[in-house]
């Protein structure tokens, strides 16, 4: 279960067509549903992803996506930076 901060994320990237990110509760990648990065940048999402399939435990954790927050075409492996 994550802290009810919401955390910033610096880095975006692009996997399958689809923005995202790794969380910084849990670590686990998250994806957006927005098309245009410009959309994703300075907006806020709560990562709802169930990390324990066991227990049905999920994340639940907000972040908020820095308004400048930078593109890297290796956070998913897809690619030189």
């Amino acid at each position: 279960m994550a802290s009810n901060a919401i955390l910033l994320v610096n880095k975006i990237g692009r996997a399958d067509g689809e923005w995202g990110c790794f969380c910084p509760h849990c670590g686990l990648p998250m994806f957006f549903s927005e098309d245009d990065i410009d959309d994703v940048r300075g907006s806020q999402y709560q990562h709802t992803r169930v990390i324990n399939f066991l227990t049905g435990e999920r994340c639940d954790g907000w972040l908020d996506v820095d308004s400048d927050a930078g593109y890297s075409r290796r956070l998913f492996d897809q690619g030189a930076e």
